[in-house]
């Protein structure tokens, strides 16, 4: 019966597909909380079975659902939360809190089969991650600097546990502000200033604040670091998001010092006088030895803000203040004429193993203040959110190819999806009357979750609208369909090629009649949100292609499986049961 639903699901996003209008939001969520409380999603990430993972912070009260969370510590200090949410029982199934009596701010979550990682920062002189207690390596001050924390828990379904946490930093400010899991490894990316160990790695700022990159071996609830490595210059300089793809690491963030160095490469900044440029880099998982570095940008301030990957392309997000930006040979020219407000960028990189270069470029935004704080990729495309409209009184009006949003007075919330070759397919916003933000987005199955926090007493959602209490700033969870997102595959050269059972449990059948002179073929098997699962070759014999594909551990749900013989490609549908 389900898989009957499924069936039925994928004709009708079939029939859609084709269609470039914005979707309408189908729900939004707010983390209701008393006035005066303050609470913010900084991080989500969905599976394939409709599960949508996040984290943020809070002070005072925060309610997800039918659980309510607390936080007495004095002087509006946050906490971390960390939830699940069903969207088939379009509910919160679990909640956790984490953290002392400082500041304790969650950044970002990943997620591997049923262990989910959060990274952030913490100024208590001891926060709790469950029967875990971290400890500040500052404890001069009542509230010590920030210090970096991993934690992990495992989803049990309705229920979850944390099972292990590990700090690093220093005596100085130390930040986490991407996390990425692949495989059996985890791997987190930020900033830290002077001196800070990672495990039994020390690492040494080469001035003011260096980028990090630091490799974790989960396992048996312990989190131990593989390696570390920094990068920048004199100058500050951070590392603001991470992704992982098979054998690669990919960082991105900002350097304002005149030369930055990312292991063997050296990267100029545009203004040696201190502006931010972007970087680009990539390292070995296994070594975290850095393959390659790129920088973007011109004489403003520009910032990279989140990465994702799909294969050889490499997607970066974030906004750029220049009043030209060059990524490579593509040059963007702001909105703006006087060099103070920031457009959104997006940009394409393809990774040629031991190099990296910019393939295109694209900008959005208006006359105001426009941001690029959240990225997700999948087979149907590339989605961007932020926030757009700031520092401009009324209303603002801002560009997303031929799409024109209208803030509502303030800063708004925006979604935007681009197809891989950088065309604005549709952009969608959402928001009130004051300051409304996009930070955290995940793409699962057909739809596109957006997690933030809105300070508008009422912000709406298309037909729906939220509410927060008057002055308070408070997370907020939406969905959009986006029905490209499951839509069929084009039509392949490998016409005649057949995939049965399907739907499958263990295993399928791969059966191609014709081989054109190749010796094997490729099986790549992608989730709805590109991630890849498997991947098989097999040796072609004269007849062609015949071959079982192993199944097993992977969990149910819609995939897209890819055949490379030679130098054709088929793409088939696969419902995984």
């Amino acid at each position: 019966m389900r898989f009957a639903l499924l069936i039925l699901l994928l004709f009708s996003f079939n029939s859609l597909a084709g269609r470039a209008q914005a979707p309408a939001w189908q729900q939004a969520v707010a983390a209701g909380a008393t006035s005066g409380s303050y609470s913010s999603i900084t991080a989500c990430i969905a599976d394939n079975q409709g599960n949508v993972y996040v984290a943020g912070s809070f002070a005072g009260t925060v309610s997800l659902g039918g659980t309510t969370l607390l936080n007495t510590t004095a002087d509006g200090l946050r906490d971390v939360f960390i939830a699940k949410w069903s969207s088939s029982a379009q509910a919160f199934v679990w909640v956790q809190q984490a953290g002392g009596t400082g500041a304790d701010v969650a950044t970002a979550i990943a997620l591997s089969g049923p262990n989910v990682y959060v990274a952030g920062w913490f100024t208590s002189r001891k926060a709790s991650f469950g029967a875990s207690v971290l400890r500040n390596a500052d404890s001069t001050s009542l509230a010590g600097s920030r210090d970096i924390f991993v934690a992990s828990l495992t989803d049990a379904g309705a229920t979850s546990t944390f099972t292990g946490a590990q700090r690093a930093g220093g005596p100085a400010d130390d930040y986490a502000t991407g996390l990425a899991a692949s495989g059996p490894s985890l791997y987190l990316a930020g900033g830290f200033a002077e001196t800070a160990s990672f495990g039994n790695i020390s690492l040494a700022s080469a001035g003011s604040t260096d980028a990090f990159v630091a490799a974790l071996a989960p396992g048996g609830g312990s989190l131990d670091f593989a390696w570390a490595q920094r990068a920048g210059g004199p100058a500050e300089d951070y590392a603001n998001g991470l992704a992982s793809s098979g054998q690669a690491v990919y960082a991105t963030g900002n350097f304002a010092s005149a030369t930055a160095s990312f292991g063997p490469a050296r990267l100029a900044n545009a203004n040696p006088d201190g502006s931010f440029d972007v970087f680009v880099a990539k390292l070995a998982a296994a070594s975290g030895i850095f393959a390659w570095a790129q920088r973007a940008g011109g004489a403003g301030d520009d910032r990279a803000n989140v990465v994702a990957t799909d294969g050889a392309s490499v997607y970066v997000a974030g906004e750029f203040q220049s009043t030209t930006a060059g990524f490579g040979p593509a040059t963007l020219a702001n909105a703006g004429t006087s060099g103070l407000y920031y457009d959104v960028f997006v940009t394409q990189l393809t990774d040629a193993g031991g190099a990296g270069s910019f393939s295109w470029a694209r900008r959005a935004g208006g006359p105001g203040d426009d941001y690029g704080t959240a990225l997700a990729v999948s087979s149907a495309g590339v989605y961007v959110a932020g926030a757009f409209g700031g520092n401009v009184p009324g209303t603002t009006t801002a560009s997303f190819g031929n799409t024109q949003l209208t803030s509502a007075n303030s800063l708004d919330i925006y979604v935007a999806k681009l197809t891989s070759a950088g065309g604005f397919a549709w952009a969608q916003r959402a928001g009130g009357l004051s300051l409304d933000r996009a930070g955290a987005l995940a793409v699962g199955g057909a739809s596109v979750y957006v997690g933030g926090d809105f300070l508008s007493t009422v912000a709406a959602f298309s037909s729906q609208t939220i509410r927060t209490p008057g002055g308070s700033i408070t997370a907020f969870l939406a969905v959009l369909p986006d029905a490209s997102a499951l839509a069929s595959p084009a039509a392949s050269p490998l016409a005649s090629l057949l995939v049965a059972p399907n739907p499958a449990h263990a295993s399928t059948r791969v059966l191609w009649a014709s081989a054109p002179g190749a010796a094997q073929a490729s099986l790549t098997l992608t989730d709805a949100l590109g991630r890849v699962v498997r991947t098989h070759t097999v040796a072609l014999s004269p007849a062609g292609l015949a071959c079982e594909l192993p199944l097993g551990g992977i969990a149910p749900g819609l995939y897209l499986l890819r055949v490379q013989v030679g130098a054709a490609t088929a793409v088939r549908r696969l419902a995984i049961n």
